[in-house]
């Protein structure tokens, strides 16, 4: 090592890894205080990342040897790099506004092209043999004699770079890259969960607007309020008509525009497309149908709801376009109280959720970015798509998960806080155990979630198709899936819809936790807290009962569930409506593991009964869980 090179020693792994830990910790905090006071501005992610970074240099700098650290994020368009932050002793860098250059015209794009970090072991000599390298000159010019750079990736996708700089020449060799590698991974993981929680706040801004009362911005996003309310377009060149039929529509609480034709709509239709057009024909047969199709190309949507309102004595012309024009017909004169149910109808099945036109169709692009396939799966309320992220140079599969309203749901509302809540609890995770939450937003009136697409069968496929699974991959199974509750646990998370159907086995045998829509903080009081939430066969009896917000116990309780199912192909208890199964989870002891597979270990059998238990405290904890697990499976 040089003469005067840096003395500073590197430690153990452990030590940094609980560095990063805690600073993680404080930015999800720091997130959580800004959603609770309720006030926040664009420019917080930007701050809570800059605010990151500093715990990171500060912590980690009794670690690493690094006397300069600086980040510089890749433009929107990719060929622009930046400066954002950059810290020197106790003091920030200076970074002027034309700090940025062109990535293809700079050294550092080989360092992505490459995924590589970079070694410059002397900046002096670099910059003497690269005149034109400014940054390494002002480097030298600081006092900085060696550096080392890592390029940072979301998933599959580059962002930027983090630069480590030394007072001393020679201070980075490639056997010491490992430990830096991992603040490079944990700043990566923070730039996403920022971009997420950017997400989430400018989701949040607009649930504000309307509880604040204040206008919405020229060019701004819809409020929640202006969502509530399903959008009707009125197409009709008669004025009594016209009238009539905004002024029905409106005091059953629908938002109206009116148009007394198509040249009053304009020839663009895209940009606010309602959700339910009231079209005024004066001819029936073919004419119809090409007034329909225009005015879906206008609305840029071949879903469009239409509704035909044709001229008495036209039931020949309404059979003609009929399968392939308006979505219902009605015939003059208006009667209200026929309006009233026909538009409801119309919209009641074109989708659950106001604002929703349609799910989406094999081969659309949505929202921009994902090629969707075809569905794979479907929830209660949602449809789980196969999808391409086209934004991806390899057009990585993804599963689109789009979400509909509830019947029954109060209001858009709750809907809106359910969804913030699962996308903001589903961004805090990253183990290997759960699938990872890519991105989420809001497109054409349907909200989605993007996450990694899992190759492979659900255990209740698995055990669907072939039956009761061995003991062996059993143990193994449930060792991954403990491994993920521990996780939560650790993480203040309660899933509270573990069960065979949400648990995929991929082909290498990795378990993957998927549905994250009831996940909540133990201690959380929300909507869903005081009532039973989730699938009867693998509820705890602490959420059949209510009254308390139910823990991570509650987990091991549904995973007591699945490997009995996995083991048995059979359910521990089964009744003829779901109330039936509900109030033997309360009141019955299922039969033991060794009834059905008199094979079976005592230790295995043992613990899927104390898994079971009624009372909570009984059941073992996801820490003990795994080393019951990894004993039997010794």
């Amino acid at each position: 090592m040089p003469e005067d090179a840096d003395k500073r020693s590197y430690q153990d792994a452990e030590a940094l890894d609980s560095l990063l830990d805690e600073a993680i910790s404080a930015l999800e905090e720091d997130f959580q205080s800004l959603t609770t006071l309720g006030r926040h501005s664009a420019s917080d992610p930007e701050q809570l990342l800059r605010r990151l970074l500093d715990r990171v240099y500060e912590s980690c700098q009794s670690v690493l040897p690094y006397d300069r650290m600086s980040l510089a994020l890749i433009g929107e368009g990719g060929d622009r790099i930046s400066a954002t932050w950059a810290r020197t002793g106790s003091d920030h860098c200076a970074l002027g506004p034309g700090f940025s250059a062109r990535l293809s015209r700079s050294s550092l794009a080989s360092v992505l092209r490459s995924g590589r970090p970079r070694i410059m072991p002397d900046l002096r000599a670099y910059s003497e043999a690269h005149p034109d390298s400014r940054s390494a000159r002002s480097l030298v010019a600081e006092g900085m004699r060696s550096s080392l750079t890592f390029p940072l990736f979301l998933p599959d996708k580059p962002v930027g770079f983090l630069f480590f700089t030394s007072c001393g020449i020679g201070t980075y060799e490639q056997h010491h890259v490992d430990s830096f590698q991992r603040v490079a991974e944990r700043v990566s993981y923070a730039i996403e969960k920022c971009r997420l929680f950017s997400e989430m706040l400018s989701l949040d801004t607009k649930m504000a607007h309307r509880d604040t009362g204040t206008e919405r911005p020229a060019g701004a996003a819809h409020s929640t309020r202006e969502m509530t309310r399903p959008t009707v377009l009125c197409v009709e060149k008669d004025e009594l008509t016209r009238e009539l039929c905004g002024v029905l529509l409106k005091d059953e609480g629908y938002t109206v525009t009116v148009a007394d034709g198509f040249e009053t709509i304009g020839g663009d239709l895209s940009r606010a497309v309602p959700d339910l057009v009231l079209l005024g024909l004066h001819e029936g047969g073919c004419r119809q149908q090409c007034l329909c199709t225009r005015i879906r190309t206008m609305a840029a949507s071949r879903d469009l709801p239409i509704l035909a309102l044709l001229p008495d004595g036209t039931h020949a012309g309404m059979s003609c376009g009929r399968c392939r024009s308006a979505d219902g017909y009605m015939l003059r004169p208006v009667r209200p109280a026929e309006l009233r149910l026909r538009v409801a109808q119309i919209l009641q099945e074109g989708s659950a959720l106001p604002g929703v036109r349609a799910m989406p169709v094999e081969g659309e692009l949505f929202s921009g970015r994902y090629r969707v396939a075809e569905p794979v799966g479907k929830g209660a309320n949602s449809i789980v798509y196969r999808a391409f992220d086209t934004s991806q140079p390899a057009h990585l599969p993804v599963a689109l998960k789009v979400q509909s309203l509830p019947s029954g749901q109060a209001t858009h509302e709750q809907f809106m806080r359910l969804f913030l809540r699962e996308a903001y609890q589903h961004s805090k995770l990253n183990h290997p155990n759960i699938s990872r939450l890519l991105d989420f937003g809001h497109f054409g009136g349907a909200y989605f979630l993007a996450t990694e697409f899992v190759e492979g069968q659900t255990l209740a496929e698995i055990v669907r198709a072939s039956g009761p699974m061995d003991e062996t991959r059993v143990i193994s199974t449930a060792l991954q899936i403990a491994e993920a509750l521990d996780y939560f646990a650790g993480n203040h998370i309660v899933h509270r819809d573990i069960k065979a159907q949400n648990i995929m086995l991929t082909e290498g045998g990795r378990v993957k936790i998927l549905d994250f829509g009831l996940t909540m903080d133990p201690g959380e009081e929300g909507a869903l807290s005081h009532r039973f939430s989730g699938t009867p066969m693998y509820a705890a009896p602490e959420c059949i009962r209510g009254g308390g917000a139910p823990d991570v116990r509650s987990d091991v309780y549904a995973l007591g569930v699945t490997l009995y199912y996995m083991a048995t192909a059979h359910y521990p208890f089964r009744g003829d409506t779901p109330d039936d199964v509900l109030r033997k989870h309360l009141n019955e002891t299922p039969e033991t593991l060794s009834a059905y597979r008199p094979e079976a270990s005592p230790h295995l059998c043992e613990l899927l009964r104390q898994m079971l238990a009624k009372k909570p405290g009984a059941r073992p904890h996801p820490g003990v869980l795994l080393a019951r697990l990894r004993a039997a499976r010794a």
